[in-house]
């Protein structure tokens, strides 16, 4: 948490929740971002998956997770030092594929620090 001011700091907001706990491809995805305020520039996407089953995504059928992040913004998992990334879609949009029981933590790839 010392590393990324948003996680200490800023506005909180659900970006992405679901009540799907069966086959679903969004199944027990729950998303926020952290963002401004006294963050400043800092920002954070934490998405959780609760589904033990398989990895889940938090999209289904026409309804992708929005966020605030701006069109076209790398993010970096620090989580797993960066092997997952995802990409801020034109519409504002973002998919990206949780293990079972697990979370990313999204930062921009400007703010990402690797883990020694």
């Amino acid at each position: 948490r010392r590393t990324y001011k948003s996680l200490r700091r800023g506005q909180l907001r659900v970006a992405y929740s679901t009540a799907n706990t069966g086959a679903e491809p969004d199944a027990g995805i729950f998303a926020f971002e952290r963002y401004g305020g006294d963050a400043g520039g800092s920002y954070a996407l934490m998405v959780f998956n609760s589904n033990q089953d398989h990895p889940s995504s938090p999209r289904f059928e026409d309804r992708t997770m929005e966020v605030l992040a701006p069109p076209g913004t790398e993010l970096i998992d620090v989580l797993s030092n960066g092997e997952i990334t995802a990409t801020v879609a034109g519409d504002m949009t973002v998919d990206v594929s949780v293990p079972p029981m697990g979370a990313v933590m999204l930062v921009p790839e400007a703010e990402f620090t690797p883990v020694d």
